[in-house]
């Protein structure tokens, strides 16, 4: 079992962690006890809802890392991925301003909508120390649904957005936002191995709600 005393965990993504034969979960928690490690990103339960991640060895019969994830609002892991051998790739939806940000990739401040957004970071699985860390997102609502890793190395995350600005590329299929300003579209962005945007378009209609929910290679 994991969890605390609270009300709910959520296990929303998992990955293993081949050379090191470890198993990770993230997801979100409303729990103020979790067994947060003492090298955890962020120690303490703040507000109504937290992401979290935990790491176990390779039968989860010890518990090696584990951390709060998130700022003062709610925030929830969405997805997950390993980097190659040594970095792990966490996608957070978040209405927090105050997460830690590195300035090393996308955003050091957060996009200026009124609701959620998208947080994305690099933890080293040797360390659990935070590599990149920042905000991706427009001037309204965002979420993301997916992540994964292609064969050469480049990240591609699905989503959905309300915004009108999120950072389309030159080559987008779809390049502004259909409908009004309450509909969804569908979002799809692609980093490369040194996490610079590649490619980043909208999708969908002139109807109220798109979202691309998954991705795959």
């Amino acid at each position: 079992l994991f969890g605390g005393k609270g009300d709910a965990t959520s296990i929303t993504a998992m990955a293993h962690d081949a050379k090191r034969d470890r198993i990770i979960i993230a997801g979100h928690t409303e729990e103020r006890d979790l067994p947060v490690t003492p090298n955890a990103i962020k120690t303490q339960f703040t507000d109504g809802m937290d992401g979290y991640i935990a790491v176990f060895n390779g039968d989860c019969s010890e518990l090696i890392y584990c951390s709060y994830i998130g700022g003062m609002r709610f925030d929830g892991v969405r997805d997950i991925v390993t980097l190659g051998e040594d970095r792990l790739l966490l996608a957070v939806n978040t209405s927090s301003r105050d997460i830690p940000t590195t300035g090393t990739a996308w955003s050091a401040i957060p996009p200026p909508g009124y609701d959620n957004t998208v947080w994305l970071a690099v933890l080293s699985l040797d360390s659990f120390e935070l590599l990149h860390a920042g905000y991706f997102g427009g001037n309204t609502f965002d979420g993301v649904s997916r992540v994964l890793e292609m064969k050469n190395g480049s990240i591609v995350m699905t989503g959905q957005t309300q915004s009108t600005d999120i950072p389309v590329t030159s080559d987008a299929f779809q390049n502004r936002k259909m409908g009004g300003s309450a509909n969804i579209d569908a979002w799809i962005a692609i980093f490369d191995t040194s996490l610079v945007l590649t490619f980043c378009s909208y999708h969908g209609g002139a109807g109220d709600y798109d979202n691309a929910d998954g991705a795959l290679t």
